[in-house]
């Protein structure tokens, strides 16, 4: 597999230049989004790949989120697996030559009524050290867009596979593109999209879906979830918080030996997904919930 960039691809409508945003981990140091965004494959026949998404790390052990209909494209109607899906991303270690992965997807819960949801790869080492790999992540913000604000999103709409007699040729631009949010739909739009989303001017491209929605603080509000051909300053998103009930199977905790099943909140609470602010209350709407020290939760009325 070969991801150089021989290959020049032509910027799509709505790409921002290459050279006007950066980002900042928590010790303010510079680092590029392909350590943590990275495209998403489906696995066709003959070992064909066909990209279908974007996805994110949340969490160092490999724990990302993406769009549901993402990983849903791999089951037919009735929930049968019918293909593989994978990501592929760059790792980059500071010791080692950078390389591209390519890890399948085990493990993945959706949202029940919202185009989110969240997944686990296969754990990969790392083929210079011998190391397991880990990764870079990205935080979330709970905190509301409004109407107006800027948005930018990182995907990998800009990419081509082409199949060989011994691999494939895999080649990624990644690129920014931003917009505004127009209008927030609490009970959604219906289709896909019945969880709560944002309506933005996000020029959302076929392979762009689950790619982060970045605020200007640089922490990820929404997911990109859907946009309509022929207007391309039209765009959903849905908002990150939706994430927060899911069940992660196959995970690691801190002072875990064995893999357990736990709530994204509950990761969150035990530091091994960076929020902008501690999680003290989820609102539900009728209802609230407070949300303890080790991720526990308990709901009660609003007033």
């Amino acid at each position: 597999m070969s991801t150089d960039k021989p290959l020049v691809l032509e910027s799509l409508p709505g790409e921002a230049p290459r050279d006007r945003y950066g980002f900042v981990d928590a010790d303010r140091r510079q680092y590029k989004l392909t350590d943590a965004v990275f495209p998403i494959f489906k696995h066709l026949q003959k070992g064909i790949l066909e990209l279908v998404g974007t996805g994110f790390f949340i969490c160092d052990n490999g724990v990302f989120v993406t769009a549901r209909h993402v990983l849903k494209d791999a089951f037919d109607e009735d929930g049968n697996l019918t293909h593989g899906l994978s990501l592929m991303h760059l790792v980059t270690d500071g010791h080692t030559p950078s390389e591209y992965v390519i890890r399948p997807i085990v493990r993945f819960a959706t949202h029940w009524d919202s185009d989110i949801a969240v997944g686990v790869p296969l754990p990969a080492t790392n083929q210079t050290t011998g190391e397991l790999i880990t990764n870079k992540v990205l935080g979330l913000s709970m905190k509301a867009f409004n109407p107006g604000d800027k948005v930018i999103t990182y995907a990998y709409p800009n990419t081509r596979v082409e199949s060989g007699v011994v691999g494939h040729n895999v080649h990624c631009f990644p690129a920014f593109y931003e917009g505004h949010v127009e209008e927030f739909w609490p009970k959604g739009k219906g289709g896909k999209l019945n969880g709560n989303c944002y309506q933005t001017s996000i020029s959302i491209h076929g392979g762009a879906s689950g790619g982060p929605v970045f605020g200007p603080s640089g922490y990820v509000h929404a997911i990109n979830s859907s946009s309509f051909a022929g207007m391309p300053d039209l765009s959903f998103v849905t908002r990150i918080n939706e994430i927060l009930f899911l069940d992660v199977r196959d995970v690691f905790l801190p002072e875990s030996k064995e893999p357990m099943t736990a709530m994204v909140v509950r990761l969150a609470k035990r530091g091994c997904i960076v929020f902008d602010e501690p999680i003290m209350k989820l609102d539900l709407g009728d209802m609230i919930c407070d949300v303890g020290p080790d991720g526990e939760l308990t709901v009660g009325e609003q007033g």
